[in-house]
């Protein structure tokens, strides 16, 4: 390709970028007053897209990074504004504005502004405070539907508010008020009946770990040791970095991350930052409880923290399954303490390691001469619901050792063979008291769970 050529691509990515750019300002435009006609909206965009490229010649590269994304479907004929303030309304909202306004003291001045500010950035906008903070015009659609807030006379005071929320205020109440918000799902009613308007909420979960790269060099660091590795990894992060650390996971499915010097030839991913796992609803598709840790952090370990937490702010959780990929497949004990402790079942492809096969069974599923027996009948498998209706606190076991060895009763396909019993056992399955017949019968949970195939009481891979 000659000079001239890349010189022409690079100019046609450019014009591609501005103009995407300047169709989101455009867009900001027209929600701040729906009366502008599209003209005068596009002069405001171009004239404000000047300014903020003026000072960095990368803007428009950075502003399309930082986009929002989502894959719900596009909504068309709500109002932004009107739903801001109705959100406004609600009580765990406005609870979590009023918590978010109190950092500040009076000889600050009133900090209703940056605390509104955050929370846009939260629901509506992106990661800048400066781009975000101009919605707020006095006398405007966004002023009103955050009750006309005030703030700081200066930039450098809105800055230092920010900072001062922030430091002041632990994540973790954004978890007690979202917990509070889901709890009208389950508590909504089809409008005059007694019937549950989302009869399925938070009974299917899923659960996974997302790695978040720190704002820092990406390039792995090499030490002859690991602590060595850790103090040149904490001297690139900063002082405000204090979780941050490199990870890398190596070739193959269900790996499990390393933070052993990294081997390039047989990596699959890396990253130098932190892993987000969060435990998502599969029926509304929100996000239920989260934690933030190292990304060389044990996810397992990770949910057991969550569900401890989860159901003591929460005790009446109504989950009953669990899905997640075979890294949380990977551990008999994990499997076990979702079961005995919570009774959810454990819904997660068969890891390599963990994959038992034998000439008359295949993970724990009996075969006869017309292939893997299908389960008919369990017995005392004491689930989420009945440990409810027994009274049995979550994180304690059964009384008496109910349901420690549930019995399997199966049947060949083509009902001619006899069918043996079976015991789930820690020992005798790969993934002990998962799946049981209720699986099979619940069409909702095989199109949610799609990436995996269900047998009686198994998951694995197409």
């Amino acid at each position: 390709m000659s000079k001239h050529d890349e010189e022409s691509n690079h100019r046609t990515l450019d014009e591609q970028r501005r103009k995407e750019t300047l169709d989101h300002y455009i867009e900001e435009v027209m929600k701040e007053n729906t009366s502008r006609s599209f003209s005068a909206a596009k002069k405001l965009a171009k004239k404000r897209l000047a300014k903020d490229s003026k000072s960095n010649p990368h803007y428009e590269k950075v502003f399309l990074r930082t986009a929002p994304s989502s894959r719900a479907i596009p909504r068309k004929g709500i109002s932004e504004i009107a739903e801001i303030r109705a959100m406004m309304a609600l009580p765990e909202v406005a609870w979590i504005k009023e918590h978010l306004e109190s950092s500040g003291s009076s000889r600050n001045g009133e900090w209703g502004l940056p605390a509104s500010v955050l929370l846009k950035m939260t629901y509506f906008g992106r990661p800048d405070f400066s781009n975000t903070r101009r919605h707020f015009i006095p006398g405007s659609a966004v002023d009103w539907a955050y009750g006309h807030v005030k703030g700081p006379a200066t930039q450098a005071g809105e800055y230092f508010a920010l900072q001062t929320i922030l430091n002041r205020h632990k994540p973790g109440s954004a978890i007690h008020v979202n917990l509070r918000l889901l709890k009208r799902f389950v508590d909504a009613k089809v409008p005059g009946t007694d019937r549950p308007a989302y009869p399925n909420a938070f009974k299917r979960c899923s659960v996974d770990g997302t790695l978040i790269q720190a704002n820092i060099s990406q390039t792995p660091t090499y030490a002859p040791t690991k602590r060595q590795r850790k103090r040149l990894e904490r001297q690139a992060a900063g002082p405000r970095r204090p979780m941050v650390q490199g990870v890398w996971h190596a070739k193959g499915t269900g790996a499990e991350p390393s933070d052993d010097p990294i081997n390039v030839s047989g990596t699959r991913k890396s990253c130098v930052g932190y892993n987000l796992v969060v435990i998502t609803c599969m029926d509304t598709g929100d996000p239920v409880i989260w934690q933030l840790m190292p990304a060389t952090g044990n996810e397992r370990t990770a949910v057991v923290e969550m569900l401890e937490a989860l159901y003591i702010l929460w005790p009446d959780f109504p989950m009953e399954y669990l899905v997640g990929d075979s890294l949380y497949g990977n551990s008999r004990d994990f499997i076990a303490h979702l079961y005995q402790r919570y009774g959810v079942h454990a819904v997660f492809p068969v890891h390599g390691n963990m994959s038992k096969r034998t000439s008359d069974s295949v993970d724990g599923v009996p075969l006869c001469q017309h292939g893997p027996m299908n389960l008919v009948k369990t017995g005392e498998v004491w689930d989420s619901v009945k440990r409810r209706k027994e009274g049995v606190k979550p994180g304690h076991l059964p009384p008496n050792g109910k349901g420690s060895r549930p019995r399997l009763r199966w049947e060949c396909p083509e009902d001619i063979c006899a069918g043996p019993k079976t015991y789930c056992t820690r020992s005798d399955t790969s993934t002990p008291f998962s799946l049981t017949e209720e699986i099979v019968k619940r069409q909702p949970f095989g199109r949610l769970c799609s990436h995996v195939e269900t047998t009686p009481n198994r998951c694995f891979r197409r």
